[in-house]
């Protein structure tokens, strides 16, 4: 979770605590993954969800390796 020590969007604002968990979905890229990396930085336990396993996977580690809690679930909420 490179970046500035602060976190860039303020969870508490939307009503969550530190060590709290957070389901963050189509986190393997993108938004999704912007969004699981900041709230792992804000100190949140992330479940990373996307139907890209093997990115999700990466995401959860990228969390882990910078001393945040994160894992992968390989999910498609897709609802036809």
């Amino acid at each position: 979770v490179n970046g500035p020590a602060t976190p860039l969007y303020n969870f508490g604002a939307l009503g969550f605590a530190p060590g709290e968990l957070v389901v963050v979905t189509g986190a393997a890229s993108g938004i999704g993954r912007a969004t699981a990396l900041c709230a792992a930085k804000s100190g949140l336990t992330v479940a990373v969800w996307d139907m890209n396993g093997p990115g999700a996977l990466a995401t959860a580690k990228e969390i882990s390796d910078a001393g945040g809690q994160g894992f992968a679930i390989t999910v498609d909420v897709f609802d036809e």
